[in-house]
């Protein structure tokens, strides 16, 4: 004669699926890359497409901070004439499918930006450093923090390639 209730087998599948329903639904954090890793990876494939922009359209591009909107973005040199002033227009789509921009999230702070060894943050409302029909970038070295856990990165560009090396400075600064 069976009683009635529920074995354990079927107490544990039902946890089971209660357990994946609710880290699908609630769950986004935990898959979440932390702010500054994404920032990381997020401006090294923006600089990356502007490098490849710039050689397949053999023409000068930027990656242009806007510090008022916490917006990173590509832009191309409207013509290859040389003009007195060079007049840069947004790249809307990136043949590899990257993004063209990128919002910097407001748990991060760039604590420094140096281009060609010029202090390009202080009092600025945007700063941008170019990548040639070459694909050769000028030299960056950037330093990002993240308010709330007060880790740090500094991101140096190497200008060969435009590729960002990155090195954590949480420790030093502490």
């Amino acid at each position: 004669m069976r009683q009635s209730g529920f074995t354990i087998i079927e107490l544990v599948i039902v946890i089971a699926i209660i357990g994946i329903i609710s880290a699908v639904s609630f769950g986004g954090g935990l898959f979440r890359p932390k702010p500054l890793d994404a920032f990381v990876s997020n401006l090294s494939s923006l600089t990356a497409s502007a490098r490849i922009g710039a050689i397949l359209g053999n023409s000068l591009h930027r990656v242009y901070f806007d510090f008022n909107r916490n917006e990173i973005s590509i832009q191309k040199e409207e013509s290859a004439s040389k003009k007195a002033s060079q007049k840069f227009v947004p790249v809307a789509i990136i043949p590899n499918g990257t993004k063209s921009s990128m919002l910097i999230d407001p748990a991060l702070k760039i604590t420094q930006l140096l281009i060609e060894g010029r202090d390009e943050l202080t009092g600025k409302k945007n700063a941008w450093f170019f990548i040639s029909a070459q694909g050769t970038a000028q030299k960056i070295q950037l330093s990002v923090e993240n308010i709330e856990t007060r880790q740090r990165k500094t991101l140096d560009i190497n200008p060969f390639i435009a590729y960002f090396a990155e090195h954590d400075d949480t420790e030093k600064n502490n």
